[in-house]
Parts: C-alpha cells; sequence; structure tokens
C-alpha cells in the first residue's frame, strides 16, 4: 500500500511542480573554481534585472527529476515566456506510463485541455516570475562550465527559503530544504536555472531536482492563445452544468431552458419535470419528446435514431426534419437525460440542415454535461 501511494505522490506532484515554475532535472552545470568577486557580483545584477524585467522573453528547454522514497520521475518539455505570457509542453515518466499535459497563461488566463478541448479556467496563477521576484541578492557560486561554455554560478541566500505556494503545493506542506541555482554568461545574459527542494507529504519524503535552460533570451517571442477554446455553463436552477465553444456570445437563459449559439446552430437544454408533461405510463420516445417541445411545429419525413451512451445510460440520439411557425426548414437532433423526477431535453438545432461539424461539436457537448 505504502509503494503505492508513492508511486501516485509521483504522478500527481510532478504535475503541481511543472506548472508552478512554468520552466523542470538532476545533475546540472559542472562546477568550477571561484570567480573574481567584483566582476561576479555585476553579472549576477546584470541577470537579476533581465530576469525581473517585465518584458523578458525566452525559450525554455526543461528537464528534471522527483523522487518520492525509492519512486523516481523524469521529467522533460518545453516552452516559452513572454513577460507574463507563457506557454509549455511537459512529459512525466517515460514509455507506456509517460502522460503530457500542455498550458497556456495568456492575458492573465490559465488555458488548459479538459474533454479533448482547450478551456478558459480563471485567472492565472503566478508563475516564475511571482518566485524570482522575491530573489533581490545572490552568492557568488564560481566559475563553472555550462553547455561546454564558462558561465558565472550564483545562489540564492542562505536564508532564502522556498514556500509550498512556489511548487504549487498546500500551505500546510512542510518545505524541508529549498534553493535555487543560477547560470549566465560574462554579459549578464540568464543560461539557466536549477531549482532544488525536500518536503515531507502524508508520510513520504519528496525530492526534486528541476532545471530549465534558456535560449534566445530577449528575443521575440509571441505566446497566443490556443485555438478551439470552450466555456462551461452551468446553473444551480436547471442543474445541469456542460461545456460549450466560446464563441464570444453568452448563453440565454430562462427558468426551464438555456440557449447556447454554436457554429451551425444552436444547442437549446430544456428541464422538464417528471409527469408534468408525460402522460402516465407513456414511454419517453422521440415521437414525444418532439410532440413536448417544438407544439405548432411541423414534422418533414420521418424521425431517424440511434442509440448512444449519454450520461451513464444507452440513450436514444433522434434526428427529425421539420418547419418551424414561420415555415422554415430545420433539423434538429436531440438526446433526452434523467436525473431522479426530472427529465432533461438536450437539442442541437440548424437550419436547413445540421453540418457535419455542427453535428461533431453536439456530440463533443454531450460528452461533457453534468446534472447536478
Amino acid at each position: 500500500m505504502r509503494h503505492k501511494t508513492a508511486r501516485f505522490l509521483v504522478a500527481s506532484l510532478a504535475g503541481m511542480v511543472v506548472v508552478a515554475f512554468m520552466l523542470p532535472a538532476c545533475g546540472g552545470p559542472q562546477k568550477g573554481a571561484a570567480g573574481n568577486g567584483p566582476a561576479s557580483g555585476h553579472v549576477g545584477k546584470v541577470m537579476l534585472a533581465k530576469l525581473h524585467d517585465a518584458g523578458f522573453s525566452a525559450r525554455i528547454a526543461i528537464s528534471g527529476t522527483m523522487c518520492v522514497d525509492s519512486q523516481t520521475m523524469e521529467l522533460h518539455g518545453a516552452g516559452e515566456v513572454c513577460g507574463p505570457d507563457s506557454h509549455e509542453t511537459v512529459t512525466r515518466g517515460s514509455g507506456s506510463s509517460a502522460r503530457t499535459s500542455e498550458t497556456y497563461e495568456v492575458g492573465g488566463w490559465k488555458y488548459k485541455q479538459k474533454h479533448g478541448h482547450w478551456t478558459k479556467s480563471g485567472a492565472a496563477e503566478p508563475a516564475m516570475g511571482a518566485l524570482l521576484a522575491r530573489v533581490t541578492s545572490l552568492r557568488n557560486g564560481g566559475i563553472v562550465t555550462h553547455d561546454g561554455k564558462t558561465a558565472y554560478r550564483f545562489l540564492t541566500p542562505t536564508a532564502f527559503t522556498l514556500s509550498p505556494e512556489d511548487i504549487g503545493l498546500p500551505q500546510s506542506t512542510q518545505i524541508v530544504d529549498g534553493s535555487l541555482e543560477f547560470f549566465a554568461a560574462e554579459d549578464g545574459s540568464p543560461l539557466a536555472l536549477t531549482m532544488h527542494a525536500t518536503w515531507t507529504q502524508d508520510g513520504h519524503q519528496v525530492t526534486t531536482a528541476s532545471h530549465y535552460d534558456f535560449s534566445g533570451v530577449g528575443s521575440a517571442i509571441e505566446v497566443s492563445e490556443p485555438q478551439d477554446v470552450w466555456a462551461t455553463y452551468s446553473s444551480r436552477k436547471l442543474g445541469v452544468s456542460l461545456m460549450y465553444p466560446d464563441t464570444g456570445s453568452s448563453p440565454e437563459a430562462s427558468h426551464s431552458d438555456v440557449f447556447i449559439d454554436v457554429p451551425g446552430g444552436y444547442v437549446d437544454v430544456y428541464r422538464i419535470p417528471f409527469g408534468v408533461f408525460q402522460p402516465a405510463g407513456q414511454a419517453w420516445t422521440g415521437d414525444v419528446l418532439l410532440a413536448l417541445h417544438i407544439k405548432g411545429w411541423t414534422k418533414v419525413g420521418p424521425a431517424h435514431s440511434r442509440f448512444i451512451r449519454f450520461a451513464g445510460r444507452h440513450t436514444e440520439l433522434v434526428t427529425q426534419d421539420y418547419r418551424d411557425s414561420s415555415g422554415i426548414r430545420q433539423q434538429r437532433l436531440f438526446v433526452l437525460g434523467l436525473k431522479g423526477h426530472v427529465g432533461y431535453l438536450i437539442a442541437f438545432d440548424a437550419s436547413p440542415r445540421a453540418s457535419r461539424d455542427g453535428v461533431a461539436t453536439f456530440m463533443d457537448m454531450l460528452k461533457t454535461v453534468r446534472f447536478t
């Protein structure tokens, strides 16, 4: 049981460290002889000034390891940062157990993958900049060899400590040891950053050694928000939540339903109290649901249906052409979801017919529906 818990912590904590720093490798540059004090001090000040600059930009190669007791996970990836905006792709583990994640922080928002789509998950948490802003002085670590070139090494002051927030951990976490190493070129350009941290959590000792190599420092780097961003609509009154393409328009909600504009049409989520609309003993069939919700509309041709997995049930997906009260021909795809004594009709309407992309979008939306 203890080994299983350790493996779980390796997988989950690795994600915290990577996200918190935006930048994670045991080892690092080879240490060398002590450097000239005054010269090193000037290089360190120039390097910190560059790192503290609000417009700091660079490409970053990420590598590292995290050890929980005897279990070890490797991390590697790449990213870029431009001022407050950043993008990273990180792979945890190797072989069949490898897991890759990708995140963006753009314009004060954080983007991450959910149900196969990008989601805007609220104001971005401080990444590398928040930590580096606390580093106002450095200790001389001597001259070292970094990637075959001479570099200046600097250490954080002995009194400097990492906080749990610096590495994405709960505030209650006890950090046993933590420090940063910086490497700079003779002109003060940042070359690399190494983070060492040790803490205890749930009875396990966790040790990380993370390395970030900078390249293209100061170059023109643009980080744009990802494409295909989705938003989440949630209503405690209707008792439902779902994701939808974020086209810039807001869902329109009433006391019993919500309309959401999507490419190629709109989606309607309609709450049906059980026993109010359904005649006693009558099954929830496609024809019954269609008659309930589009009274006054005229069906065109027969309905077509197939069964899909929806909200944990095998559910009938019905497709029906019809003419609305204005005589405009449209096509509707809809399913029924049930929670207790409440039914939910989720429909996609398009005119004159649903496109393949529109149907695919609706099917993706159905996968995200949750009844609350």
